[in-house]
């Protein structure tokens, strides 16, 4: 059975497309201008991910863009709270749009496994967001899969986390998220960005 560390990843106000998904997904609106190019060859930090066991004992995880021979890799950086490390890889196979397909591997080679991420938001150098999804995915879990990246160490603002909580209620997606930089903290996205209505404009991230 294949360790759920490789599902993990394997202003956006903007104009949407569909396109045909793929076994297990839903038909989820993309934004139309994703810019993929500006978006690899970067490193992210994974603010949000999907409330589902096995993300509960993980205590942070990074997403690094690397090319090797003109293909493009994610290396996964997982950091467990037990205090151990590791790195999952995934390849990219193909980017139509918003839709990014890619394969896991495992020891180095390409499982059987194909799944897709639809971009729902992006601003470049600032934050991303993505519905995960494939067939193995919806027959192991009953909720979508949401993962909310931030670029590097950037402290996202007031009107960015706005951002994101509007990206993410145009879909009626189903099931709760782990905020990973508010240690573990569970629950839907509207009830874990409540704080940003009641700071003010001046301050840089959730209180």
């Amino acid at each position: 059975m294949q360790s759920f560390t490789l599902i993990i990843f394997s202003f956006c106000f903007g104009v949407f497309v569909y396109s045909d998904p793929q076994p297990g997904c839903k038909q989820i609106e993309g934004i139309s201008k994703f810019d993929f190019n500006s978006y690899v060859g970067k490193q992210y930090k994974v603010e949000y991910a999907p409330a589902v066991k096995p993300v509960k004992g993980i205590k942070a995880i990074t997403h690094t863009l690397i090319e090797v021979e003109k293909t493009w890799y994610v290396v996964v950086t997982i950091n467990e709270k037990d205090g151990s490390q590791r790195s999952e890889y995934l390849r990219i196979d193909n980017h139509e749009g918003p839709e990014i397909f890619f394969t896991p591997l495992q020891d180095g080679q390409p499982t059987d496994i194909h799944r897709q991420y639809t971009v729902i938001g992006y601003k470049p150098f600032r934050y991303i967001q993505f519905y995960l999804c494939g067939q193995d995915l919806s027959e192991k879990f009953d909720i979508d899969l949401r993962f909310y990246l931030s670029f590097r160490d950037i402290k996202l603002s007031k009107r960015e986390y706005k951002e994101i909580l509007h990206n993410d209620k145009q879909h009626n997606f189903t099931g709760g998220i782990i905020n990973l930089i508010k240690s573990g903290r569970q629950g839907n996205l509207l009830t874990l960005l409540d704080s940003v209505e009641k700071v003010g404009d001046d301050v840089d991230q959730i209180s």
